[in-house]
């Protein structure tokens, strides 16, 4: 372990006693509210909180995101007490901390019938002001003199009780009702409320984790079937974001990340940033409108622009209780990144959003032009001389909520182009002849029509994908062009999110590219796959299966017959409510090809056990094991691999 991993990890140790020690910077009863000023979510004007609570005698604060199963089972109990006792003397205003996809927050809320007003807060500056932690529900009181008379910080009971305690605490009838959140949600509190200066936001996490591999065989594999050797690995990550309002429509901030996986690994997983330190960013919004210059997240859909679809892959655990989804495995090995659709790029972006309609454009460099000499680029190791990688693209989304069905019709156009910009090095005064670069266009719709109650149609199609390549060869002296085609459609039954099924028909051709779309996508393949999530009563504990199986198309070799691949998964998740929870989960891929002279079958089986306490719905502690056994007959007798990893796993968000 050098010294730089070393100073890493006291770093952390040092932050985790530090944060251990935090006090619950939540705003407590007879303080003054924190002022803030907040634009409508649907757009248009800011209003401001002198507004807000001089307007009422007394207003409701609901602090939420749409990430978190249980704010949006509190909304409906807010909703509920706003029909039964908002007006003039009780106001109820929704404070709504998502980052990005307004369209999809207005979409919840018109699901869920929510009417009472809602503001944005955008990068959380309020959300920390007031010491409500990330994917955490919260209600304050506010008198009309802007005076805090009591607070509820993830209520482990019903919300509408809880409001009419908290005016019966102002009545004398009975006590102000504030909630005692877990340990690390008061963390969160600490670290984000009081202790930060007014007008920021301070977000991050802490992730450490504990690999043992014990590897047997030729071809050993993990879980998702990357190459694995036997190895010991304590791996740490720590991110930390602080963001401040400079104006009403002005936010800047940064990214600071110390981790020891290695800036190969950082750059192959969902963060594109040019340095492993972290990066920055400043944005401005207004009307509806955000322009963001810096790093961003960003997803579209998963033929054009998307790290991970869950519904082209088996789940292996964490759909039980708030449905986060914070235990589901990752995606390497060597790296500490969770699965998800997410992808972080640097770049700009432009957003739009009006009603039931939304546009953004944008442009990314994900990967730097690097400049060696000829010599460096024979013998300098492993990061060649290369190309700028630049990727540019354009996104227009709609919606309309239909309440007889219960659903959306949803309607995308999605274009993504990506280059390697061959002016951003010159081969001739580095004195080597030029390397090949890429050209890829995609262009896609996407559909999701509502057919009966709960049960919807839904598709995304290819309508244009030219790719071109120069360059290539080993003579460096041939040019490829080709156009590809597919698409993927399928009917999704959904009862409330208790119980989802779908089921799907794929077909991509050979020429299919798409250099960003989700990792399981790949070209030359037809086929359907099924997938099945039940959550039983109590939401407590969940199972889920999936199986897919696909068969090869294009032009066979003579002699040759079709390639099939298949994927069956299982998993059973539960969450008890005093934060213990357990999985099992199993997964099961083969790919083969019968008769003829190219003949061959592996299988690769894995078995996951694991078992979890978690802080609150972000934080957890997991210990995991996984068993992967690969089979190969491919070049004669039948070959076995197996594969044994121990994992303990750290995961704090604040």
């Amino acid at each position: 372990m050098n010294k730089r991993i070393i100073y890493h990890f006291l770093i952390i140790c040092n932050l985790l006693l530090l944060a251990g020690g935090a006090s619950a910077g939540v705003i407590e009863p007879a303080d003054p509210a924190p002022p803030f000023e907040l634009p409508l979510l649907e757009g248009g004007k800011f209003v401001s909180a002198d507004e807000l609570f001089a307007r009422h005698d007394f207003t409701f604060l609901i602090f939420w995101e749409s990430g978190c199963e249980h704010c949006v089972e509190a909304l409906r109990e807010c909703e509920e007490f706003h029909r039964q006792f908002g007006g003039e003397d009780i106001g109820i205003i929704g404070i709504n901390g998502d980052e990005n996809n307004a369209l999809a927050v207005k979409g919840l809320l018109e699901a869920n019938r929510i009417t009472f007003r809602q503001l944005r807060d955008r990068g959380r500056m309020v959300s920390a002001g007031y010491g409500v932690p990330r994917s955490v529900f919260a209600v304050f009181l506010v008198n009309g003199e802007g005076t805090v008379l009591a607070s509820a910080l993830d209520p482990p009971e019903d919300v509408y009780p809880v409001m009419e305690s908290m005016l019966r605490g102002e009545d004398g009838a009975a006590g102000g009702a504030e909630s005692s959140p877990g340990r690390f949600s008061r963390l969160g509190a600490g670290l984000a409320g009081t202790g930060v200066p007014a007008g920021f936001s301070l977000r991050g996490s802490i992730k450490l984790r504990f690999l043992s591999i014990d590897a047997r065989g030729d071809t050993t594999v993990g879980p998702y079937g990357e190459k694995v050797h036997s190895r010991n690995d304590l791996l740490h990550r720590f991110e930390l974001e602080i963001s401040r309002r400079l104006g009403k429509n002005l936010r800047a901030g940064g990214l600071l990340r110390l981790s020891n996986e290695g800036l190969e690994v950082l750059r192959g997983g969902p963060q594109y940033l040019d340095s492993e330190w972290g990066s920055a960013f400043a944005e401005v919004e207004g009307g509806g409108f955000n322009l963001r210059l810096g790093y961003y997240p960003i997803y579209i859909s998963p033929l054009t622009l998307m790290r991970w679809d869950w519904d082209d892959n088996p789940r292996t655990g964490g759909d039980a209780g708030c449905g986060c989804g914070e235990a589901v495995g990752v995606v390497k090995i060597e790296s500490l990144d969770q699965l998800g659709p997410e992808l972080v790029l640097e770049g700009a972006t432009a957003f739009f959003d009006r009603n039931n309609f939304s546009a953004r454009l944008f442009y990314a460099i994900p990967r730097r032009a690097k400049e060696n000499t000829a010599y460096q680029n024979v013998y300098g190791g492993k990061e060649k001389a290369c190309y700028s990688q630049e990727i540019y693209g354009a996104d227009l989304n709609w919606q309309r909520y239909f309440q007889r069905p219960g659903s959306f019709l949803q309607l995308g156009l999605h274009f993504v182009g990506c280059w390697d910009n061959h002016h951003s090095i010159d081969p001739v005064a580095l004195k080597y002849s030029p390397f090949a670069y890429h050209r890829t266009e995609i262009l896609s719709f996407t559909a999701r029509i509502p057919v009966f109650t709960y049960l919807a149609w839904r598709g995304e199609w290819i309508a244009h994908n030219h790719y071109r390549g120069r360059n290539l060869g080993q003579n460096r002296n041939q040019e490829e062009k080709n156009n590809g085609a597919g698409g993927m459609t399928g009917l999704v039954l959904d009862v409330n999110g208790d119980l989802v099924v779908k089921g799907d028909y794929l077909r991509l051709d050979e020429y299919f590219n798409s250099p960003f779309a989700a990792l399981s996508y790949a070209a030359g393949g037809e086929g359907g796959r099924f997938s099945a999530l039940w959550k039983l009563p109590g939401d407590r504990s969940a199972l889920s299966l999936f199986y897919k199986k696909l068969h090869q198309i294009g032009p066979l070799a003579p002699d040759t017959q079709k390639t099939y691949s298949s994927m069956f998964g299982a998993s059973w998740d539960f969450d008890l409510a005093s934060g213990y929870g357990a999985g099992l989960g199993y997964l099961d891929e083969g790919n083969w090809r019968a008769g003829g002279r190219n003949r061959f079958s592996t299988t690769r089986k894995a078995f996951t056990a694991s078992a979890r306490y978690r802080f609150d719905n972000s934080s957890y502690l997991q210990a995991q094991y996984q068993r992967v056994k690969l089979s190969d007959d491919s070049t004669g007798p039948l070959r076995e691999s197996f594969t044994d990893l121990y994992s303990l796993y750290l995961t704090v968000v604040f």
